[in-house]
């Protein structure tokens, strides 16, 4: 898709993981949703079946794994609400999510604090593959629709106005997945030990890309947005990296924003002046 903006190739990468079979279903002179309505919520189409095709091939009992992907790909993310959702006994949920962790559909994620075992016990469980996640969230809850030939409908009434919301967490993992490589550009000599997120009761924090051997740390927040990310974007940070530090000293920390729609001009000026302020865009990470 040479003519595609970065902000198109990470909406077809939301869809896709970039694998080469499935970009080769899109067509760079038509709009992504014209590309979706004639691929994913289209019975005879690949990016329709291959997610239970994956599952036929790889797994005993797909059903059973399907509803578990699709309760987590639906935003429930702990034992509970998943074996909730999903209508399977929690007793059992482990062992499902033990096989689909070791075929690399999904993981279990820690909040990744200032100290190297802080909060180890509270996981939460996401998937992993871009296209398993838009299969289950889009395409498998409405299989009797698309199959009624109802797929135009469905992007027109459900995928469209949950999109951005669904994109944004993949730039949240876009945002992860490229520290190593924008902090050789940005901060050489800091290389991260750890790189994941970091919640708590009150708070929750995207990006924390952590050298507890240095003791320095990438912290930042990643929106995808129509709208510019603003001074209240950075001190709402600021007030996060407080609630992770906590009493720890002698850490420097690196205010990390990220944001589909670019800053504020009072934003620019700060990371200007500010060389622990760092701003990256779609077409830093593409």
């Amino acid at each position: 898709m040479p003519e595609a903006s970065a902000v198109e190739l990470i909406q077809v990468f939301a869809v896709t993981g970039g694998m080469p079979a499935y970009l080769a279903q899109f067509h760079s002179d038509r709009s992504l949703w014209t590309n979706l309505s004639q691929t994913a919520f289209d019975p005879s189409h690949i990016l329709y079946n291959d997610g239970l095709t994956l599952l036929r091939d790889e797994l005993r009992d797909p059903r059973q794994y399907a509803a578990v992907l699709r309760a987590i790909a639906a935003g429930k993310h702990t034992l509970s609400e998943i074996a909730r959702e999903a209508g399977i006994e929690r007793s059992s949920l482990s062992a499902y999510l033990s096989t689909l962790q070791g075929a690399g559909y999904v993981e279990r994620r820690v909040p990744l604090g200032i100290q190297r075992m802080s909060l180890r016990r509270r996981g939460a469980w996401h998937i992993v593959d871009p296209y398993v996640r838009f299969w289950g969230r889009y395409v498998l809850p409405y299989t009797g629709a698309i199959e009624q030939g109802q797929g135009s409908g469905l992007v027109e009434q459900v995928l469209r106005p949950t999109w951005d919301q669904f994109v944004a967490t993949v730039w949240e993992n876009l945002a992860r997945s490229a520290v190593y490589d924008l902090a050789t550009q940005r901060t050489p000599g800091f290389w991260p030990e750890a790189i994941g997120s970091w919640w708590d009761t009150k708070h929750q924090i995207d990006l924390v890309a952590v050298s507890y051997g240095q003791k320095i740390a990438w912290l930042g927040e990643a929106r995808w947005r129509n709208q510019p990310m603003d001074m209240e974007d950075l001190f709402a940070l600021q007030r996060k990296i407080r609630a992770w530090q906590a009493e720890e000293t002698g850490w420097r920390v690196y205010q990390v924003l990220f944001s589909r729609s670019g800053f504020t001009q009072p934003v620019r000026q700060r990371a200007d002046s500010d060389p622990d302020l760092l701003l990256f865009g779609p077409e830093d990470m593409i």
